[in-house]
Order: structure tokens, then sequence, then C-alpha cells
């Protein structure tokens, strides 16, 4: 983020069940979802959120059946 030395933050999911890829998808897309809410709604106390924390948002996904 903008001068505070971090290039992002975010969210790392780990998928650990595996079958129903419908499911997962829109289990991801509901988090993003809420997540996006949560920071407009944060948003309307300080444009800082909306100008530094939401640009920097990263979802790192973990989603290997084989390990």
């Amino acid at each position: 983020m903008v001068g505070s030395g971090l290039a992002c933050c975010g969210f790392v999911l780990f998928r650990c069940v595996y079958g129903d890829d419908d499911a997962w998808a829109r289990f991801l897309d509901t988090m993003k979802q809420r997540v996006h809410a949560h920071v407009q709604r944060d948003a309307d106390a300080s444009q800082a959120f909306t100008r530094y924390v939401e640009p920097a948002l990263a979802w790192t996904v973990i989603e290997d059946e084989t390990t």
C-alpha cells in the first residue's frame, strides 16, 4: 500500500474439499462480493480505505487436489 511499504494485503484461501466445482466458484464469488461490500461500507467513513486498501487487495487461492 502506498507509503506503508506493503505491496498488498488480502486473503489466502485453501480448498480442502473437491467434487463440487460450482459450489466452490459460488463460495469464492460470495467471499469477494462480501469483502468488496465491506470495504465500500468502510470507505464511507474513510476515503483512504477505497484509495489504498481495495486496490492492494489480493486473493490467493490454493487448490491442488493431488497434494
